[in-house]
Order: C-alpha cells, then structure tokens, then sequence
C-alpha cells in the first residue's frame, strides 16, 4: 500500500515539495540575516548621529569608509544655476523633487547639498520657489554616499551621456562632467544652514528612519509557510493512503 506513494508521478510531487520547503526555510534565514543587517545598520547610523557635527573636508580626509550620516558642516556659497531636480521623493503622498544644489567651497571645490522638497510643479531649475541664501552660508547636513543611490538591475536609468536637469539618482560621477567645478565624492542631506532660508520651500527633509523594517515579520511568514507545507503534505499522504486502504478492501 506503501508503493502508491513511490509511484513516478508521486515522486515528482515529493521532489516538489521538498524543494519549496527548502526554498521557504533558506527565504527565511535570508530575512533574518537581513534583520541583523538591518540591525548593525541602524546601530551604526545612531551612533554616528550622536557625534557633534564635524567639518566636511576633516571627515573626508580621514580616509577609509565614508561615515554615512555622519552629521558635518561646511562653508561655501550656493550655486542654484547648476541646480539639478532629483525625481520620485514624496512629501506626505504628494509626488515631487529633492533640490539638489551646488556649494562651492573655498579652494574651488563642491558638494552637492540635497536642499529639501518641491512639488511636481516647480520642474525647471533654477527652482524659483526655493531659491538658496545668498552669499556666504554654512550649511550643517547629514553625510551621505552617492553610490547607494546608482540605478539597479530593473530600476529606472537616467540617459547615459548629456546634461541632466532632474535625475533618478543622486550620482556624482554622472553629475560631474555639467558641473564647472570638481564634485566631492558625497552629498549632503541639508538639515539647517545659517543665515536661515527665508522661504517655505524646500520642505526639510525627513529623519532617517531607524526602525528594524520588516524582516523579522517576513522570516516568520516564511517559516510558516514551510510548517503548512509539511503538516499539509503529511496530511495528504495520509488521506491517499487511507484511500488506497479503502480501495483494496472494498
């Protein structure tokens, strides 16, 4: 009565099985390695928001690693003709830009300034709802590296050569061949300059979000789901195994 269960077509199905239990049990060991990613990340960025703020050019000379969110300051004078508009960033639903922005610093050099958020409206630049101070200013912001925010596999892609009015990316590298000066290899997320912007845009940016996410939620799921799938799989040779018994006795 057994050997119904070792049938081709059985078989099939218990290689079948298998194979998407394993699938769920390795998705939910993923989640949770992504949690403690997660985790070693938001530890990380709370401590490094903790540090009093820093010059920019002294952290950037330490070298090694750049200490995303680390809070720095610097000096310089904010050139809104070489503005660029970055796409897809929302303000309580409302679709927008961020306002990227130019400061030079002295000796010729500049880092871009994400200045805050526009509506969809406001898509030529320079943004004239939210002009920069004038003059010398000294603006204090969050570290932040370019890199991360490059185009993915599937993600949208900005067009490969020209100049770029609004992009999907904050990239430097492809940022600097419009710019008139040497870029920074990092931008800032303004959090307050001095003197202060007179005007209601751009809206400040949010805090970083430094919560664990949902990946404890999504392994859980995950080992559930193979815990469904073996008890119902038993469950169902049980009940053709009962059916077999009946047939043969009938």
């Amino acid at each position: 009565m057994r050997h119904v269960l070792l049938r081709p077509r059985w078989i099939a199905g218990h290689l079948l099985a298998l194979a998407l239990v394993v699938l769920f049990v390795n998705l939910g060991f993923w989640q949770l390695r992504r949690l403690e990613q997660r985790r070693e990340l938001v530890e990380r960025v709370t401590v490094r928001l903790a540090l009093p703020a820093a010059p920019l050019e002294e952290v950037l000379g330490v070298g090694g690693e750049l200490p995303e969110y680390r809070t720095v300051t610097a000096v310089g004078e904010f050139d809104p003709t070489e503005e660029v508009l970055v796409r897809g960033r929302s303000h309580d639903g409302q679709p927008g830009f961020d306002v990227l922005t130019p400061l030079v610093l002295e000796g010729g050099r500049a880092v871009l300034v994400d200045r805050g958020w526009v509506p969809y409206s406001n898509d030529t630049v320079p943004v004239a709802a939210a002009p920069p101070p004038e003059g010398v200013v000294t603006v204090t912001g969050r570290l932040r590296q370019p890199t991360g925010q490059r185009a993915g596999t599937f993600g949208p892609r900005d067009p490969a050569e020209g100049d770029l009015v609004q992009t999907y990316y904050v990239d430097v590298d492809r940022l600097q061949p419009q710019m008139p000066y040497e870029l920074v290899d990092a931008y800032l997320d303004l959090t307050s300059v001095t003197p202060p912007h007179p005007l209601g845009y751009p809206l400040p940016l949010p805090e970083p979000e430094l919560d664990l996410g949902p990946h404890l939620a999504y392994a859980l799921q995950w080992f559930a789901f193979a815990t469904i799938g073996v008890v119902g799989y038993a469950f169902l040779m049980r009940h053709v195994l009962r059916g077999e018994k009946r047939a043969r006795t009938a």
